[in-house]
């Protein structure tokens, strides 16, 4: 039997006893895998503070561990998400409202085709046309056929329906209505016509407001004659394109065309259809 003077100790097992941390912290490699389980962690415990940036990826959380009640507003950002992480299945229906987008956030390019039907648009969130715009301008087209030609005058005009003349002697006139979409801009008129003589053809195209004198309150949005070509044994046409007043405003204004053929030409002037050109930017023009 060993011993002292003093008596027999054994040593101290150095090797199984190991100093704290200077700081008195906790490192990870202080705790035994699983021995942090989440019922040993006491609620609002550990705070983002506590966290070393990284620390938590996906393999750490189990599924639905995290939950929307446990993410404060605004803590989540666009950086912190990575690209394609968050879909369609991962967001339980009328979680996002209107306020939670912001704008310009969703293009049609984030669109899956296919993924909104028509039941997926309600009555009060409808998409109305003012909601909807283009990327580049549209153009349209009215083209007013001589069969809306109405007379104007006393003279005696002879409506074929693709084309009128007059006939017997002065001037015969002729009007017809312009039913723009409301907003459009127009940009040109295009008047066909046949001019084999010394008198010619003439169209305008007008507006007069629906509030005033509809005697004295009108102005000229473009004019074409037949003059300016000279005689042709052949149809012609001619544009316009130099247009006043080009925005169309049906809440004020009436549009119409007056022309004229002349009856002492008889078929060897002859008036053919008009066609207006507009532009527009969206739906709801």
């Amino acid at each position: 039997m060993g011993g002292s003077l003093f008596g027999y100790h054994d040593p101290p097992k150095w090797s199984t006893f190991r100093l704290a941390n200077t700081d008195g912290s906790v490192l990870a490699r202080d705790i035994a895998a699983g021995a942090v389980a989440a019922a040993r962690i006491a609620n609002d415990a550990v705070t983002t503070a506590k966290i070393v940036a990284g620390a938590i990826t996906n393999s750490r959380l189990a599924v639905n561990a995290v939950t929307s009640d446990k993410i404060a507003d605004g803590s989540v950002l666009n950086r912190d998400i990575s690209e394609n992480v968050i879909s369609s299945s991962r967001i339980r229906d009328n979680t996002l409202l209107n306020r939670d987008i912001q704008a310009d956030v969703i293009t049609s390019s984030r669109i899956r085709n296919g993924t909104i039907q028509d039941a997926d648009i309600s009555g009060s969130a409808a998409i109305s046309d003012s909601k909807i715009s283009y990327d580049t301008t549209k153009t349209g087209r009215l083209a007013i056929p001589p069969a809306a030609f109405t007379v104007n005058d006393t003279a005696t005009i002879n409506n074929r329906g693709n084309y009128v003349y007059g006939e017997g002697s002065g001037t015969a006139g002729f009007v017809a209505p312009v039913n723009f979409p409301n907003g459009v801009i127009v940009t040109n008129m295009r008047f066909q016509f046949y001019d084999d003589h010394v008198e010619d053809t003439e169209i305008w195209l007008y507006r007069t407001s629906s509030d005033g004198d509809p005697e004295t309150d009108r102005v000229t949005l473009g004019n074409i004659s037949s003059s300016t070509t000279g005689t042709a044994s052949s149809w012609q046409t001619l544009n316009d394109s130099s247009i006043n007043f080009e925005t169309v405003d049906n809440d004020k204004y009436t549009y119409w065309l007056y022309g004229y053929v002349n009856g002492t030409a008889g078929t060897d002037v002859k008036a053919g259809a008009m066609t207006i050109t507009y532009e527009y930017t969206s739906l709801g023009y």
